[in-house]
């Protein structure tokens, strides 16, 4: 009987420590703290990691939780880090009260759920006497190890000498852990601020590395003889004292990058990528943009043989100094793009797109098959619809009436009658819009006087027509502009329309547009004479093939001169035509787009 008591005070202890699917983690739990429950929670991730096994998960609310245990590393508080463990699932972002992980919300950083593993010892937000790692994996990990669901913040890896000079954030050696839905910021080191990996591929999924620096290189990630792959990930505002304000590549690295957005990362050399060896870095359906280099490569810095940046179906900033080869190769021949991705607002870090991004619906479905982006929206959506579609560019996928769009003014014309001028325009979207200011020249111009204000609309996906009538002019030349304004007070003026209010013209006429080719763009003017006044007038696009793109006019008008405005950013660069029908009058002219 002592033997099988004994047996089962074994068994029960081993089901208790290593069996328990669910370990729970609070900080203000007021049970027994053994984590078998949210009331009965430990209180520290450090008490549950110590009890955890291969087939555990880890739940922990929110709150700022700091590594108490050096493991078997110098027993001091710099060398405090957490480990995680092979087999083990850790997830972060509950409120507290959530009976499954997809019940988890709200947890992304500075969010209500948001659950925080700090280095930051001493609470004073310095780079003093922090943890050198937040996560440290000297050896042995591979991908049944998964975090999800935190903000990694505050390791600060200046130690002497390496491991501990490298991966404030996290640091892998021969380890390639699954990290997903993570933000990693203000983390510090001498090499990769955020991340270092050393014969490690670890796999990221919906994670932002942002303000994380470098003393020297590799402001976001630290790359040795290691093939990291991320997908659905913001690199952004990391910074390198020298070398990679992004990543710096070490002896032979192949990190793989697909559906992510890397920008504003800034350094000596390489605003995004510096080689010191053979290697390579390939992107797919990525954004790489407005990143800087003080010296030379504001995206990519090469300067070995073996050294190669390959780019496919995206988006990057090709300008003088962007791309930097002392030696080595970059390959952008596969559908990828040069124009500005229209970020949102990526002065205050939104990275989202606008429907009229070049990078809308230009990705290739193939190269992702993650359902969602970093935010939780349907991957592969039409920008137009919103139905299945072709996957976007950048980490964020563009969501139709959600995401914001621009105050998009697809007509501006003006017309005279007798002796007034009546300006007509139509805006297809509007975000953020106050309105309209009417503003008035003389020819040749001189200062601009304010007419009058229209409000605007706020924020819509539908087509909104606007029309103002300036009334009582002299006869002269006269011109018109809209100063479109914010909410939050910013501004942009129109295109500048011209008009004569005088003598009626006595003959139909249609002008060649200018300018000629255009981008994106031109005006175009036509006259209709007294004979014809209030007649049905027409004034539409064509491609070469005869195909209508879009009606400009399709209305009656008085007699008099009309100048309207056609923009072509929607379209692609080539030749079309536009062709006016008054009555019997028929007139066609070329146009051409360059973009």
């Amino acid at each position: 009987m002592r033997v099988v008591i004994t047996l089962l005070i074994l068994i029960l202890g081993g089901y208790y420590n290593y069996s328990q699917t669910v370990i729970y983690v609070k900080s203000d739990a007021a049970g027994s703290s053994n984590g078998t429950s949210w009331n009965n929670a430990f209180t520290s991730l450090q008490s549950a990691l110590n009890s955890a096994g291969s087939g555990n998960q880890i739940w922990v609310a929110k709150g700022t939780y700091k590594p108490s245990s050096s493991y078997d590393l110098t027993n001091s508080p710099r060398y405090y880090h957490f480990r995680l463990i092979n087999g083990v699932s850790i997830y972060g972002g509950f409120a507290g009260t959530e009976s499954a992980v997809t019940e988890r919300v709200n947890f992304r950083q500075s969010e209500v759920n948001e659950t925080i593993l700090s280095g930051d010892l001493n609470s004073n937000g310095k780079d003093d006497n922090d943890c050198y790692h937040v996560f440290y994996h000297p050896s042995g990990l591979n991908n049944t190890a998964i975090l999800d669901g935190f903000t990694i913040a505050d390791g600060n890896a200046n130690g002497a000498s390496s491991p501990h000079d490298r991966g404030g954030g996290i640091y892998n050696n021969s380890s390639s852990p699954v990290l997903k839905n993570l933000t990693i910021r203000t983390n510090s080191a001498t090499y990769g601020g955020g991340i270092s990996n050393e014969g490690s591929s670890p796999i990221l999924i919906n994670v932002v590395i942002s303000n994380n620096k470098a003393t020297y290189s590799g402001g976001a990630i630290y790359n040795h003889a290691s093939s990291p792959t991320l997908n659905n990930s913001v690199i952004t505002n990391n910074s390198a004292v020298e070398q990679g304000g992004a990543i710096i590549q070490t002896h032979s690295c192949f990190p793989t990058i697909t559906n992510s957005t890397v920008s504003n990362n800034s350094a000596k050399n390489g605003g995004v990528v510096y080689f010191t060896s053979s290697g390579q870095v390939t992107f797919n359906n990525s954004i790489i943009w407005a990143n800087i280099a003080s010296v030379l490569g504001n995206q990519f810095y090469l300067n070995h043989s073996g050294a190669s940046v390959i780019l496919n179906y995206s988006c990057y900033s090709n300008a003088l100094n962007d791309i930097h080869k002392a030696v080595g190769t970059v390959d952008t021949s596969n559908n990828n793009i040069t124009l500005s991705p229209q970020f949102v607002d990526a002065d205050n870090g939104d990275y989202r797109v606008l429907g009229i991004s070049p990078c809308a619906d230009a990705g290739l479905n193939n190269y992702n098959n993650e359902l969602t982006d970093i935010r939780g929206t349907s991957r592969k959506l039409n920008k137009n619809t919103g139905a299945e579609g072709i996957i976007d560019m950048g980490a964020y996928e563009f969501k139709v009436n959600t995401d914001p769009l621009p105050v998009e003014l697809t007509s501006f014309t003006a017309s005279v009658v007798e002796s007034k001028v009546i300006l007509n325009w139509q805006t297809a979207t509007e975000v953020n819009n106050y309105g309209f200011e009417i503003e008035r020249s003389t020819q040749p111009q001189s200062n601009w006087q304010y007419l009058g204000f229209i409000q605007g609309h706020g924020n819509s996906n539908s087509i909104i027509n606007y029309s103002f009538i300036d009334d009582n002019l002299i006869d002269g030349k006269y011109s018109y502009r809209l100063k479109q304004i914010d909410n939050d007070g910013n501004f942009s003026y129109s295109e500048t329309l011209n008009v004569e209010v005088g003598d009626l013209p006595i003959s139909f006429d249609l002008s060649q547009n200018y300018p000629n080719p255009f981008n994106p763009t031109t005006k175009i003017n036509f006259a209709v004479p007294l004979s014809a006044s209030n007649s049905f007038i027409t004034l539409k696009v064509y491609d070469v093939t005869g195909r209508e793109i879009t009606t400009l006019l399709n209305e009656q008008k008085p007699s008099g001169e009309y100048e309207v405005v056609f923009n072509g950013n929607e379209l692609s660069s080539g030749v079309y035509f536009y062709k006016l029908t008054i009555n019997d009058f028929v007139s066609t002219k070329k146009l051409i787009l360059l973009k």
